[in-house]
């Protein structure tokens, strides 16, 4: 809506001195230029790696999820207990020293 031609597409259209506007009907009649199809099925084929990236990352965080709370099951049912040197820095107060 930003580009040059549809803002020019706007001017043209315009009716009223005070307050100079133009319609969504104006506006939908113009006609908005497409890219070569060479430049639209690059863009086609960059936003489908993207979206298999974010099916990927999406199912990569469900799995985590799952062994978080797994894991927090498993610690607060006592089937899983933590290391005794990992215990042992917060009995001794150190910490992360």
């Amino acid at each position: 809506m930003h580009s040059p031609y549809v803002l020019q597409h706007a001017i043209a259209t315009t009716t009223g001195v005070n307050h100079p506007r133009t319609s969504w009907k104006a506006l939908s009649q113009g006609l908005i230029p497409l890219p070569p199809l060479s430049e639209q099925q690059e863009i086609a084929r960059i936003l489908q790696a993207v979206d298999r990236k974010m099916e990927a990352e999406e199912g990569r965080k469900q799995a985590l999820e799952a062994l978080f709370k797994t894991l927090l099951h498993d610690l607060m049912t006592a089937r899983r207990r933590l290391p005794a040197e990992f215990i042992a820095r917060f009995a001794e107060g150190t910490g992360d020293e």
